[in-house]
């Protein structure tokens, strides 16, 4: 559970980069970008992802003033990540998704990004999108082992979040 920080090496974009040191193929960026609202927190003129993402903004900072993005320079230092650690695999939220839909716009605003990168990223790789909140009203799907490997997960999750569904067994 160690890691070692270091700078992603994004020119003109410091971020962190977290790597585990018993696997160094783990390894976290942070771009630092402000937290948006649920729901109609906020206005069209909030410095939000979202807002990034429609245009209403021209540009954002990040949370500690480091640096700022445009719509363009946001995409393209996602794809410069992507360049620098050529994933096989790249996992997003949902992209197919609209806002109001029930997800946080900042799911569906990140993926919208994340989608966009891996569209100019191009070595071969599989990119996928998740349903986040949308899914609650679904008929349940796992079961078995899978079901209890999927609880322990979120259980061990909810140890440093208890927001999504309080404290089990309220899940």
């Amino acid at each position: 559970s160690s890691w070692t920080t270091a700078d992603a090496g994004i020119t003109g974009h410091p971020m962190p980069l977290a790597t585990l040191n018993g696997k160094p193929t783990v390894s976290l960026v942070f771009v630092r970008l402000p937290e948006g609202f649920w729901g109609d927190g906020g206005t069209s003129q909030t410095e939000m992802i979202k807002n990034l993402w429609q245009g209403s903004i021209s540009q954002m900072r990040t949370d500690d003033g480091s640096s700022t993005y445009t719509k363009t320079s946001l995409t393209t230092t996602l794809t410069s990540l992507m360049n620098a650690f050529q994933p096989d695999t790249i996992r997003t939220q949902d992209y197919v998704g609209a806002f109001g839909d029930g997800d946080h716009d900042d799911h569906h605003a990140a993926s919208y990004f994340a989608r966009q990168a891996h569209l100019a990223y191009t070595t071969s790789h599989t990119f996928i999108g998740y349903q986040d909140y949308e899914t609650e009203n679904r008929a349940q799907n796992v079961t078995g082992a899978d079901l209890t490997a999927k609880t322990n997960a979120l259980y061990a999750y909810l140890n440093f979040d208890e927001g999504p569904c309080g404290s089990p067994p309220n899940c």
